[in-house]
C-alpha cells in the first residue's frame, strides 16, 4: 500500500509541488476508464464504444501534453 501512495505522491509532484493540471487529468482518466469498462461490458457484442475509446485517447494525451508544456516553461522561466 504504501508502494502505491508514493507512486501516486511522485506522480502529483513536481519542484513545486502538487500539479493540479495532472491529479485532475488522472481523476478523470481514471472515471472514463471505469466508464467504459461498464459500457464494454454491457454491449451486446462487448466492443468498446469509439467515442469513449476516442476520450480515453484524448484525455491521456492531454494530460500528458500540458505536463510537457509545464516542463518546458519551467525550463524557459529559469533560463531568462
Amino acid at each position: 500500500m504504501t508502494k502505491l501512495l508514493q507512486f501516486l505522491l511522485s506522480m502529483m509532484t513536481s519542484n513545486s509541488g502538487v500539479s493540479s493540471k495532472r491529479f485532475f487529468t488522472f481523476i478523470v482518466l481514471m472515471n472514463v476508464l471505469v466508464l467504459t469498462y461498464i459500457a464494454t461490458f454491457n454491449a451486446p457484442q462487448y466492443l468498446c464504444p469509439d467515442f469513449m475509446y476516442d476520450a480515453l485517447c484524448m484525455i491521456s494525451g492531454g494530460g500528458m501534453a500540458t505536463t510537457l508544456i509545464e516542463k518546458f516553461a519551467d525550463r524557459n522561466a529559469k533560463n531568462n
